[in-house]
């Protein structure tokens, strides 16, 4: 629609222009066309429409009176996602200005329009901490690389959440103070993140890079870097009585970690609840600091084809932890390994519940898929006596002095509670289950071949039987061989930690000769 203009005349009071009667009810005109349903809101839909798809619901509703013509623009624009340059004009700040306060407008403006908002490509100063419940920020490239970048100098966290439903996409966190996080998801569930990297910077520094509570919450192609102090963490996952959330239901799928810290942490922040489900798919660590993985408390972690290289201690470590310690670990796959160099006595798995916390201890380890341990000196390491411990036969051990380590006074335990495949191999040289507690190195189960000559034998046949504990179960065979006579009568005579020993009555002995006992023993 168009509306005559007002002439204002070639000068002042020049008597060419419109007199004052005709150039108010051009105003007049212009007014009442903007109050009616089919007038200026109109074409003002019709430039929504044209700028952003939305705008053609817009014009429906304009168009039936619906809304009000003053909100047009402003519901348009509400839809868009917000840009620095909102906020402060470009070209009026550099790379050492602190935009903290800019950034946080930013994210409240997006929580209050529930839309997200963007950062350029660039190196932004934020010395202050911002809520990012309820919005989302996104980056301009790629977290792996130094696109958009966003730091922190000084100390404190830096990115957080008070609540649910923080994201974030295409950006890199880098924390450069002595102390705080650069992601600290304080509270709130259904978190995302995908595509972002975090920097550690500061070698003092002891507090974790990024930690979460709650649940529902996906992660995909994180990477952090940590130069911090070893006892830092690079991610925590924890649960506590003040965040008021069960964390439960939580994805982490292309964890990538490096650096002098530690990487992973689960547990508990408070001691007073513990982390409910929480599944790893594909984690790559080259930490140096400590444990890829310390899991100190949760219901059940299920760790996907992870590939844990240069591993300083150990590659995952279950060691308990208050309220109720672990539950269940699940290793599917993947590699675990570390070199002469970085820890000749480096462990694979480590599962210590030496000294169990009141009702917290360590439940069943599962080990699977082809996991692969190499370059270690022990492949698995049990201090006191988990609950349970299977290691099926698709696991690798390689380049290693022993498969599986334990510490069992109670031979029982062997027994009832540890299930080992019984076609493991391990290197030449290497024990597949050694005891500490005893210092007796061997298998679970075994067969063993004596031989038995008929002329001058004194009754008895036995040997080291090879196994870990002395055998609880014997079946025999016999072969007469170079003999000829009626099977013996055997029997257990004695047993021991080290050999086992039979006595065979011979009898109907036809023809001198040797025959052959065959043993399959297990513990």
């Amino acid at each position: 629609m168009a509306f005559p203009l007002i002439n204002i005349g070639s000068a002042a009071n020049d008597g060419t222009g419109d007199d004052l009667r005709t150039a108010f009810a051009k105003v007049n005109s212009f007014l009442a066309a903007y109050a009616s349903p089919d007038g200026l809101a109109t074409d003002i839909a019709a430039a929504a429409s044209t700028a952003l798809d939305s705008g053609v619901t817009l014009a429906k509703r304009i168009s039936t009176g619906t809304v009000a013509r003053a909100q047009v623009l402003s519901d348009w624009n509400s839809n868009r996602p917000l840009h620095l340059n909102d906020v402060i004009k470009p070209g009026t700040y550099g790379e050492s200005d602190n935009l903290w306060s800019s950034i946080n407008e930013l994210a409240n403006r997006a929580r209050e329009r529930n839309t997200s908002f963007e950062l350029p490509a660039g190196k932004f100063l934020c010395n202050g901490e911002v809520d990012l419940q309820f919005t989302e920020v996104v980056g301009a490239g790629s977290g792996i690389y130094d696109t958009t970048t966003v730091h922190r100098q000084n100390a404190g966290d830096m990115f957080v959440s008070l609540g649910h439903v923080a994201r974030l996409r295409r950006l890199r966190l880098r924390h450069e103070g002595v102390s705080g996080k650069a992601l600290a998801l304080r509270n709130g569930d259904a978190h995302r993140i995908d595509d972002v990297g975090i920097d550690g910077l500061h070698p003092a520094a002891t507090d974790s890079l990024m930690t979460f509570f709650g649940s529902n919450c996906r992660f995909d192609n994180l990477s952090i870097s940590s130069l911090r102090a070893a006892s830092s963490y690079c991610l925590e996952c924890l649960s506590s009585e003040t965040s008021g959330n069960i964390n439960i239901n939580n994805v982490i799928s292309g964890l990538y970690m490096g650096g002098t810290s530690s990487g992973v942490h689960v547990g508990s922040s408070d001691g007073s609840r513990r982390p409910e489900g929480l599944h790893f798919i594909a984690p790559q660590s080259v930490i140096v600091g400590g444990p890829a993985f310390t899991v100190g408390a949760i219901l059940q972690l299920v760790i996907v084809a992870p590939m844990l290289d240069q591993v300083k201690g150990y590659g995952i470590l279950i060691k308990t932890e208050a309220p109720y310690g672990v539950s269940c670990v699940q290793v599917i796959g993947g590699w675990i390994g570390s070199s002469s160099v970085t820890d000749p006595n480096a462990v694979g798995i480590g599962i210590d519940n030496g000294s169990p916390i009141a009702s917290a201890n360590v439940g069943g380890v599962v080990v699977t898929g082809g996991t692969g341990l190499r370059y270690l000196k022990t492949g698995i390491d049990v201090i006191g006596q988990t609950q349970d411990l299977t290691v099926d036969d698709s696991v690798q051990f390689s380049d290693l002095a022993s498969g599986i380590c334990i510490d069992a006074p109670d031979l029982n335990w062997i027994k009832t509670q540890l299930t080992v495949g019984s076609r493991i191999k391990v290197p030449a040289g290497a024990q597949l289950i050694r005891n500490k507690a005893t210092g007796r190195g061997g298998l679970k189960k075994s067969r063993k071949t004596f031989s038995i000559p008929t002329s001058g034998f004194s009754g008895y046949v036995g040997g080291d039987h090879g196994l870990v504990a002395p055998p609880a179960t014997l079946t025999v065979g016999f072969d007469v061989g170079t003999a000829t006579m009626q099977p013996p009568g055997i029997q257990m005579a004695t047993k021991d930690l080290n050999n086992v020993v039979l006595n065979a009555q011979i009898n109907g002995i036809v023809a001198h000769g040797t025959g052959t006992v065959t043993v399959d023993m297990e513990v």
